[in-house]
């Protein structure tokens, strides 16, 4: 069993995620399908994150795995919408091609980036392929 305190696994892929504390907040998310995209999912609560009213979320790290024969694109930002294995959501800021990792990938770390999600938005990332895990770590601050 792993300590849900250092990480988590999805499907064959452990994240190495930090427990939230106070306004730092960890995201998991899987894909079932190609060319979809799906809003993060908080952690702990395992339920979609929408930033709340008067904060901003700024994301700093991301990390992507997949079990899937190839490479695949991959990318995040945000929308006005909560979405699971679907179209973009209303509004979609970001990038579908932020990452291409390869065939049978593992995370290797967070990979440093820099993403504002204002108050009211819904963090979310695409997949190219289905079976593409994804963890993304950020924090709060004042709007």
């Amino acid at each position: 069993m792993i300590n849900q305190r250092s990480g988590t696994m999805v499907g064959n892929a452990f994240f190495q995620m930090p427990v939230n504390h106070k306004d730092c907040i960890s995201f998991l998310g899987t894909s079932t399908d190609l060319n979809k995209f799906s809003t993060f999912k908080d952690y702990l609560t395992n339920s979609a994150y929408q930033v709340p009213t008067g904060k901003v979320l700024i994301i700093t790290g991301i990390q992507v795995a997949t079990g899937q024969s190839s490479g695949s694109q991959c990318g995040f930002g945000y929308g006005d919408t909560s979405v699971s294995n679907s179209t973009q959501p209303t509004n979609f800021v970001g990038s579908t091609n932020f990452i291409q990792p390869g065939a049978y990938s593992q995370p290797a770390g967070l990979l440093p980036t820099f993403l504002k999600v204002p108050a009211g938005k819904y963090p979310c990332f695409f997949s190219g392929a289905a079976g593409v895990s994804f963890g993304a770590i950020g924090f709060l601050v004042d709007a």
